[in-house]
């Protein structure tokens, strides 16, 4: 359903977001 897509979606830009998180992280340390 479209509302599985959207959550899936919303789950990859979390994922991303989190990654760059950890990259901004570790290049402040």
């Amino acid at each position: 359903s479209t509302f599985e897509v959207l959550k899936k979606g919303l789950h990859c830009l979390y994922c991303d977001w989190l990654i760059k998180g950890d990259d901004i992280a570790n290049y402040i340390i």
